[in-house]
Formats: C-alpha cells, sequence, structure tokens
C-alpha cells in the first residue's frame, strides 16, 4: 500500500538522520514534502465529497470567467462563498492558468505545501521527527477540506510573528486565514495569550472545565454566532451533534497532556517555547470544548502546530532514541494507520489523474461525479491554458 510504504521510507530516513545526529538538509526536505504534495496533488478525486464538491465549483467558475465574465461573477455558484473572499480570489485566480479541476487541485496542493515549508522549515530541519508526527496528525487532511486547509496553512505561517510580536503581519495573514475559511476566527486570540509556563494543576483544572463545558453540549450553540459570518447550513454542520461525545478527543487529549506533562519541567521558559506550549494547550482545549460536534473539531487545527513543536521538542531533546520517543513515534504511527482504515475507499486503492478512468468499484465516483468527460480523459479540459480576456 502507497500510503504505508510512504511513511516507511520517511520514518527511516527521520530515524537515521536522529541517530547520526543530523539535521535535515533543505534538499532533503524540499524532496521529502515534494513528494508528499505531489502524492496529494496529484490523487484522482481521493479524499470523499468535498473535492468534487470544490471541482465542480472551480469549473462553473471557469467557464463563466472563460465565457467573458467578469472577475468575481454574482451569478457563480461560488459567490456562496463570498464571505470567505480568499477562497473565491483564488479559485478565480487560478481560473485564468487552467479550467481543468485536477490542475486546479494540483495547483492548490503545491500552495499549501509551499505555506507548510516556509511556516515548518526550521523544526522540521532540526527535528526531523516533527514530519512523522505531522503526517499522524494532518498529512491526509490535505487530501479534502480545502478551504479550511488552506486557512490553517496561512496561520501557522503567522506564528512566527507572534513569537517576534509583530502585530500586524500577524493580523493580515489571520484576516486571510479567516477569508479561507471563517473559523479561523479562533485563532485571532492567539496572539494576546499570557506567555507563561503555567502550573500543572491550573492546566488540569482548566481542562476539566472544559470537559464539562463541551460534554453539557452548550458550545453547540456558539455556531449560531456564525450565522452573519457563514451561510446557515455551513454553520449548522458545525452545530451538528455527535451521538454522546467523542471519546476520541478525550484519549487524544489524554495523551497528549501526559506526554506534554511527562517533559513538562525540560520546556524552557524563553517566549518561542510558550508560545508553542500555548498552542498545545489550546489545541487540547477545544477539542474538549467541542465534545459533542461531529466536525468543529477542526477548529483545533489552528494550534496544532503547538503540538507538532512541542512534541517534537521534548522527543529530541535527550538526543537518543528513549521510550519517550518510542512513545511518541507509536502515537503518531496509530494515528497514521488510522485513517488509513478510517477512510478506506476515499484513500485506497491510490489512484492518480495521470490514469483515465476511476478505480474499480469506487462508491465515491458513482454518488459524486458530476463530468463524465473527465473519466474519458483527464484533459479533455485543458491542462495550462493561459486566458487573457
Amino acid at each position: 500500500m502507497l500510503f504505508v510504504f510512504l511513511y516507511i521510507v520517511v520514518s527511516a530516513i527521520c530515524f537515521s538522520l536522529f541517530r547520526s545526529r543530523r539535521d535535515l538538509t533543505i534538499e532533503w526536505l524540499i524532496g521529502i514534502l515534494s513528494i508528499l504534495a505531489l502524492v496529494v496533488g496529484l490523487g484522482d478525486m481521493l479524499g470523499g465529497y468535498d473535492r468534487y464538491i470544490y471541482c465542480d465549483l472551480f469549473d462553473s467558475n471557469a467557464d463563466r470567467i472563460r465565457a467573458g465574465g467578469p472577475f468575481l461573477n454574482p451569478e457563480s455558484p461560488l459567490m456562496g462563498y463570498s464571505k470567505e473572499m480568499s477562497y473565491v480570489i483564488w479559485n478565480c485566480l487560478v481560473a485564468y492558468i487552467t479550467p481543468n479541476r485536477y490542475i486546479f487541485i494540483l495547483i492548490t496542493t503545491l500552495f499549501v505545501y509551499s505555506l507548510l515549508f516556509f511556516s515548518l522549515r526550521d523544526i522540521f530541519m532540526k527535528y526531523p521527527i516533527s514530519i512523522l508526527i505531522f503526517m499522524g496528525l494532518w498529512f491526509f487532511f490535505t487530501f479534502t477540506y480545502l478551504r479550511q486547509v488552506m486557512a490553517a496553512s496561512c496561520a501557522w505561517l503567522s506564528y512566527q510573528y507572534v513569537i517576534k510580536k509583530k502585530f500586524v503581519p500577524f493580523l493580515i495573514l489571520w484576516f486571510i486565514a479567516y477569508k479561507f475559511h471563517n473559523s479561523a476566527i479562533i485563532f485571532f486570540v492567539f496572539y494576546f495569550l499570557p506567555e507563561r509556563k503555567w502550573k500543572k494543576s491550573t492546566i488540569v483544572t482548566v481542562l476539566i472545565l472544559s470537559f464539562l463545558i463541551g460534554a453539557s453540549g452548550l458550545p453547540m450553540s456558539v455556531y449560531h454566532l456564525y450565522d452573519d459570518a457563514l451561510d446557515i447550513q455551513r454553520a449548522s454542520s458545525y452545530a451538528d451533534d455527535y451521538p454522546g461525545i467523542r471519546v476520541d478527543y478525550v484519549l487524544e487529549v489524554l495523551v497528549m497532556i501526559y506526554l506534554i506533562f511527562s517533559r513538562y519541567d525540560e520546556i524552557p521558559k524563553d517566549r518561542k517555547n510558550l508560545i508553542y506550549l500555548n498552542a498545545s494547550l489550546m489545541f487540547c482545549i477545544i477539542l474538549l470544548i467541542f465534545l459533542h460536534s461531529s466536525n468543529a473539531g477542526r477548529q483545533s487545527w489552528y494550534y496544532m502546530l503547538g503540538i507538532i513543536y512541542t512534541l517534537s521538542f521534548l522527543s529530541s531533546k535527550r538526543g537518543k532514541l528513549d521510550n519517550y520517543m518510542k512513545m511518541v513515534y507509536m502515537l503518531v504511527t496509530v494515528l497514521y494507520l488510522r485513517i488509513i482504515f478510517d477512510w478506506g475507499i476515499l484513500l485506497s486503492p491510490y489512484k492518480s489523474f495521470l490514469t483515465n478512468g476511476h478505480r474499480t468499484n469506487d462508491p465515491i465516483y458513482y454518488k459524486y461525479e458530476y463530468d463524465n468527460g473527465y473519466d474519458a480523459d483527464k484533459f479533455y479540459r485543458p491542462a495550462i491554458d493561459i486566458y487573457i480576456p
């Protein structure tokens, strides 16, 4: 299976570098991220429904632009995202390069991984295990949820400005992220979090309160506040109650907090480490607050970079492959494999758009395919066709 093979290869590279006490070179990092990006970007409508709806909107909007319509066409279904104008503008810009949905996905994926390169470059190069943590926590989500993935990628780019206390660049990146996906509103408070190392007892108290609030179901009503920022249907989808509480969220928080607390005293009190620690704690708090939501856990993505950094730092600090690092590796491996098996046909068997046709017995194709022309010829709409009005 491609995804398992990919994980094994990256694991071998990362642990080889760790044992030899070498940092990841920029060339190796570009190579690894390029491979990950191409696996995602060349995928043939993998990830489920989201790719189909986003591609359908892209195709129809590209047709309107290329028929001589305005850059922002009020008659385009894409304008259903008019409150998230970053995403609308991105679609329109790419439509001048290609009318083909597959190239749209590829360009969008390369854009996302370029942002990831600049926001995680130093972490990946200094702590190679961080690549594996990224793969376990977030890699598969880049196949789908395009708007929120783009929003989170922009938000992660702003961490450096929080650390450097540069509010204006942070604000600009936050606003762009917010206009890719309005859920990024939850990230605005990050700049203003106190720069301190909290007592463990304080953290536990806050987490227990977050759990009680989340278990009560009260936070679901918060999504009604989005009615002015989001269309009601999408806001309601976030407010859909999960039958019971998300036990997986609780377990994830317990494991993350255990790993952080195990070496809590080794986290320095400098601004950089405290900023990432704050993000880690916010990640856990958000998961607990939205225990009844089917989808709102994705809001924790904006703070996930804190988990990636903190666990990478603590795993690598002692410079040896000890039980702590093995535990972190086992955790991210389980998370990685869980997605492969849980998503099933959404990901496997892997097929790229470089060959025509579709996967045998693919129910997603039969349910959501809107243009059979792509099945006969993936490039019946030109791959690269620069449109000049």
